[in-house]
């Protein structure tokens, strides 16, 4: 079924998915092309995407991960409320916050076996690593299945505790889904089957409309007795394991010759649950079998769910000929892949790491298998042993498995009680049904999505922030660092805030007098011709001034920790600017969505490769006197630090460097009155420095020994830098102190501690739910997202008792952080 012909119902899903961001909810029957609409999207979508599945089969199926392992979800019911206090106690890794702060685009696959409960754990993560105040974080959600074949597992014991919060089971219950206007497309065109009969047969058993005519038709495949020929290829279909077992192994056992047993080579992380086919098969000459992977090789020789008979064992060849074809396909072992989902911390790009491998024969006895494995398989001919079936639309999942109505025999008939559909999953298909987007519906989301991406592009958000934390570390960690970083990192903000952020402010009155129309932003030729020439605008500063002037940003330290620190969050700056000038550029070109979007994401890939491919510079202080011979300097003590297995400012401080370019020592006695030279270092390193600058500066006509430049002191250490207070308070709560224990041990206000923290939830560093329960922050944010502009005297003359100031003052940053993120 990979090669579709169009389809409007999965162009219009793929467009939803591409050039909106609207949470999707792909359905449709057996056979509608769902799973080749997967790989589509993951083949052909720029967005950073993960897959995901609620069982290791379907994941390893799927190409994806299941959702506990990406998300760390604990097992069993997550009740609401009491989710935070259970994630709270599971530590995810930088790499994988990173990762889940990165993806544009989830896609959850088998999405009925979803319960409402692990999607709002789901929305829980996401909106604790990403965004609070928008569901699921602000992650597309594309969700893909059929809630008429595979329910959720739920036991009894698990429903009680959960329908006390929720109205179904079912994944469409979840709270946050519900807080969303997501859409639901139903895929119509059948490829499975081409009978429009037996299509409509199918249709009836799935919205459990079986009158005794649908009833008797069915019955009418009913054959007491029926027992196919050996080569006939009917695979059995049953609702219980153990009977697909029993059938299996008395046949193999009729068998005569040798038994073969393959045993599985298992390699890395591969858990047992996940296992694609059993890890230890027995075959003989003449088994039926069955494929249960696709062909890799350009030959497509099989596929999943292809049935064919033994004909032969040699060496480690299994050969396998099926119904009507002539040749014999030999069979070799082939390999499952065990994946997790990884950011590469150097290009950012969203990638799949293999951690583990099962290698075995793509086959399993197929006398028999469950209904619940025979999902997403075709076969030419079945018997279905489906009366006791115990899962709502199991018959329907055996009947739809099978090409034709007369490849079907029942070997036992059916009843009405036997056909199962539940009442809640056919009202809410109905109501998806009627509800379905039409053009129009798609029209305005994708208006929405480029007014969208227009509005946080002119915000300039990202490198604001850029800015705001590269400025706050270079001034906390001013005593550390030499030469004139922190006034040049001054200057450079202020100036793109007049150049840039300043006339995006201003800009944006016009952008929204443009949206009030209703052509799409990237079809309306005016405010095309208006980005363009904002884009140029913005392109000419960039070159001219501010790219030029972040490249001479140059970091001096002595301090290994503040140099990696400062140096990472200058290199976030940088990555911003060379990300939104490639906006601007593609302005220039002339907006269209999908290549704005695209264009964006490969200067971030771009960027993050030719860094992790430039040589390492040294870095000059821009007011340096002498720039040549510092290089020259910088270059002897790296090179010394090597060769002794040491730091760099164990040969020589960077304040020495810069004190012996002003003093251009030649001789020992001038040598030994700059900063920094004691006896060791002058003993130690005298010869060869006195050498390198008295060649500079006879090479260069300069006067020497310019004692009068040199300080005479000794060398000092440099104390750290004084801690900043609220990150002391920080520290202090994560260690897990309460904001009063922590006031008493700092001889502090309560509300200054309660001030301290309300910063860091400002940034996105600290959740607020770990200070506050949720109805609090609930009714605290509703309060000021409805009174605009009101102060915290106002707040708490209205709430009394209820809070205290510092309280507010964290809800308020929280709603100012929602904003934020928001834009």
């Amino acid at each position: 079924m990979e090669h579709i012909t169009f389809n409007p119902q999965i162009e219009l899903a793929f467009e939803y998915v591409t050039q909106t961001d609207k949470h999707i909810f792909l359905t449709g029957k057996a056979g509608t092309g769902k799973t080749t609409f997967l790989r589509r999207v993951v083949r052909e979508t720029t967005k950073r995407t993960a897959v995901v599945a609620p069982t290791g089969v379907a994941a390893i199926n799927a190409e994806g991960v299941t959702i506990h392992s990406l998300f760390q979800l604990p097992f069993g019911p997550l009740i609401p409320g009491q989710v935070r206090e259970r994630m709270a106690q599971r530590r995810f890794s930088k790499k994988k916050i990173d990762l889940i702060k990165s993806l544009d685009l989830l896609i959850i696959d088998e999405i009925s076996m979803v319960r409402a409960d692990v999607l709002d754990g789901i929305d829980e993560v996401l909106r604790r690593y990403r965004s609070y105040s928008r569901p699921f974080g602000g992650l597309q959600l594309l969700m893909i299945g059929d809630l008429h074949q595979l329910p959720p597992v739920v036991k009894q014991n698990e429903w009680d505790l959960l329908r006390q919060h929720y109205r179904t089971p079912y994944f469409f219950g979840s709270l946050a889904l519900e807080k969303t206007d997501a859409v639901t497309i139903q895929l119509q065109h059948i490829y499975r089957q081409a009978d429009s009969q037996f299509i409509e047969l199918l249709n009836q058993v799935r919205s459990n409309q079986l009158d005794q005519q649908v009833l008797a038709t069915l019955n009418s495949r009913y054959r007491p007795n029926f027992v196919p020929e050996e080569d006939s290829g009917y695979i059995t279909l049953t609702s219980h394991n153990a009977a697909a077992q029993k059938i299996n192994n008395e046949r193999l056992t009729a068998l005569s010759g040798d038994l073969t047993v393959v045993s599985a080579a298992i390699d890395g992380d591969f858990p047992a649950h996940a296992y694609p086919t059993d890890p230890e098969l027995h075959f003989k000459v003449g088994a039926q079998v069955m494929f249960v992977k696709n062909d890799a090789s350009p030959d497509k020789r099989y596929y999943n769910g292809k049935i064919g008979r033994i004909t032969k064992i040699r060496g480690e060849e299994i050969f396998v000929q099926c119904p009507g074809e002539e040749h014999h396909i030999a069979v070799l072992p082939t390999e499952w892949h065990n994946r997790k989902y990884t950011l590469d911390e150097k290009t950012k790009e969203v990638s799949e790491e293999i951690i583990g491998t099962f290698t075995q024969y793509p086959l399993r006895l197929a006398w028999a298998i469950t209904i619940h494995k025979s999902q997403g398989l075709t076969f030419e001919q079945v018997i279905i042993d489906a009366q006791a079936a115990f899962a709502h639309g199991q018959v329907y999942v055996a009947l739809s498995r099978c090409k034709t109505f007369e490849g079907i025999v029942l070997h036992t008939e059916l009843i009405p009680s036997s056909v199962k559909t539940d009442r809640v999953v056919q009202s809410y298909t109905e109501q998806a049904r009627r509800n379905e987007p039409d053009e129009d519906q798609l029209h305005r989301a994708k208006r929405d999505y480029q007014q969208d991406v227009l509005r946080r592009f002119f915000r300039f958000k990202p490198l604001q922030r850029a800015f705001e934390r590269l400025y706050r570390s270079v001034l906390e960690n001013e005593n550390a660092l030499q030469g004139s970083l922190v006034e040049d990192v001054k200057t450079l903000k202020t100036t793109t805030e007049n150049l840039i952020m300043t006339v995006g402010e201003k800009f944006r009155p016009q952008l929204e007098n443009y949206f009030r129309q209703e052509a799409l932003p990237e079809a309306n030729e005016a405010l095309k011709d208006r980005l363009g020439k904002a884009g140029a605008y913005f392109q000419q500063h960039f070159e001219k001034t501010i790219l030029p002037a972040a490249n001479q940003l140059e970091l001096l330290s002595d301090n290994q920790a503040v140099r990696k620190k400062v140096d990472e969050q200058l290199t976030e700056l940088r990555k911003e600017l060379f990300i939104t000038q490639a906006g601007n550029q593609a302005l220039v070109r002339g907006f269209e969505s999908r290549a704005f979007n695209k264009t964006r994401v490969d200067a971030e890939l771009d960027f993050r490769k030719s860094s992790a491919s430039r040589a390492p510079r040294v870095s000059v202080p821009n007011s340096v006197e002498h720039p040549a011979l510092f290089q020259k300097l910088a270059q002897w003590r790296a090179e010394t630090a090597d060769q002794e297995g040491v730091q760099r400012y164990v040969v020589a401080p960077t304040k020495t460097l810069l004190e012996l370019i002003s003093v251009l020592p030649t001789t020992g006695p001038s040598l030994k009155r700059v900063n920094g030279i004691g006896k060791g270092r002058a003993d130690k390193y005298g010869a060869a420095l006195l050498e390198l600058i008295s060649d500079y500066c006879t090479e260069h006509g300069l006067e020497t020994d310019r004692v009068q430049f040199a300080t005479g002191k000794a060398p000092k250490t440099s104390k750290p830098p004084k801690p900043d207070t609220k990150t002391v308070s920080l520290v202090m709560f994560e260690s897990g102190q309460s904001p009063e224990e922590i006031a008493t041990a700092r001889e502090l206000a309560p509300t200054t501690i309660q001030s301290h923290l309300a910063h860091f939830i400002r940034l996105g560093e600290l959740d607020i739910f770990k200070l506050l329960d949720r109805e609090k922050v609930e009714a605290g944010a509703a309060y000021f997202q409805d009174s605009k502009g009101q102060s915290l005297s106002e707040a708490k003359n209205h709430f009394g008792d209820q809070f205290s100031y510092g309280e507010l003052r964290m809800i308020l940053n929280y709603c100012l952080r929602g904003e934020e993120e928001e834009e």
